[in-house]
This record gives structure tokens, sequence and C-alpha cells, in this order.
């Protein structure tokens, strides 16, 4: 899958194809916790992309 890559502290998060005016967010570790995920997802809508 095409995209960008953010890459934290803590986690390789992929950001992939837009859908309407909203990037979808992969997760590259299955196992982790919504909590993080919510968490790294506020990181990466904080950060530009370009």
């Amino acid at each position: 899958m095409s995209g960008w890559f953010f890459i934290n502290s803590r986690r390789l998060v992929q950001i992939g194809e837009l859908w309407g005016n909203r990037f979808t967010i992969l997760l590259r570790d299955l196992d982790v916790s919504l909590e993080t995920a919510l968490e790294v997802a506020g990181e990466v809508q904080s950060s530009p992309l370009l």
C-alpha cells in the first residue's frame, strides 16, 4: 500500500490511502491497545505530512 510513514518513539505508523477527507492509519503492530492507537493518531494528526 502506498502512503507516508511517521515514526515516533514507539511505533511505525503508515498513513495510507486518502478516503474522502480522512487518511487511513495502519499501525504496524497489531497488538497495540486502543489507547495507544488513539495517542499515535493524535500525534500524527498534529504533525505535518510534508
